[in-house]
């Protein structure tokens, strides 16, 4: 479930902004939590972790880019939508600052939105999808921390950000779990997750620590087409 916060300090453009992000959510069935406030203060006062934070940039008192910095303070995972009525550099510049993942300038258009946000959900529901397998561990097991998996001596050892789990998990299985998740194959012993690729070569590519890992010939074309869209989902 997502949770998602709304502030504006317009009560009609709170509650036209709130229609337009369910109207998303009910489109892709993606089930929610939605607060509105309408000041900055009130949502930095919130003891509640958003996933999604839509924030209007010209609000009185606190303004959305000051209401962003401080919250990047203490939270550097959520997504952060600006809202604004001006298309200026100025706020472009100061909203990469503080991570922003999209803009949109008032009045929003749905179909715009829609578009756009979808990405941007995508991405947060990804970097939150865990496994919990009792053939992998009792704890959970987060997609993002998974750097590749390797098929070695009947095993498949999970190489992650904090070491290796070794697993009777084949491939195949591995393949269906990870579908759709940013991972693909590239050798008929190695998935890579393409969030860790730094360089790609003729006939292998560079991971996270400057790893090798070959690709097969059988892998490269479908490799090549996840890779270019994944690419084309984060510009």
């Amino acid at each position: 479930m997502l949770r998602i916060a709304i502030c504006d300090d317009s009560l009609s453009e709170l509650t036209s902004i709130n229609d337009i992000l369910v109207n998303f959510l009910h489109s892709h069935n993606i089930e929610y939590e939605i607060e509105l406030f309408d000041n900055g203060n009130s949502l930095l006062n919130s003891i509640i972790s958003f996933d999604l934070i839509l924030l209007d940039i010209e609000m009185n008192g606190k303004n959305g880019i000051e209401v962003a910095q401080e919250i990047r303070t203490f939270n550097s995972d959520s997504k952060i939508i600006f809202i604004t009525n001006s298309t200026s550099i100025n706020y472009l510049r100061d909203g990469y600052k503080v991570k922003a993942d999209r803009y949109f300038v008032k009045p929003i258009n749905q179909q715009e939105f829609n578009f756009e946000v979808s990405a941007v959900i995508k991405e947060q529901l990804i970097d939150n999808k865990f496994i919990l397998d009792k053939r992998i561990g009792t704890h959970k097991l987060y997609l993002k921390s998974i750097i590749y998996i390797e098929f070695y001596n009947r095993k498949t050892i999970i190489h992650t950000k904090n070491g290796e789990i070794h697993t009777y998990i084949t491939i195949k299985e591995w393949i269906s779990l990870l579908n759709n998740y940013h991972f693909s194959q590239i050798h008929k012993g190695y998935i890579i997750n393409l969030s860790f690729i730094d360089r790609i070569d003729t006939e292998s590519l560079v991971i996270l620590n400057d790893i090798i890992l070959p690709i097969g010939r059988k892998y490269k074309d479908k490799f090549k087409s996840d890779y270019y869209m994944f690419i084309g989902k984060k510009i």
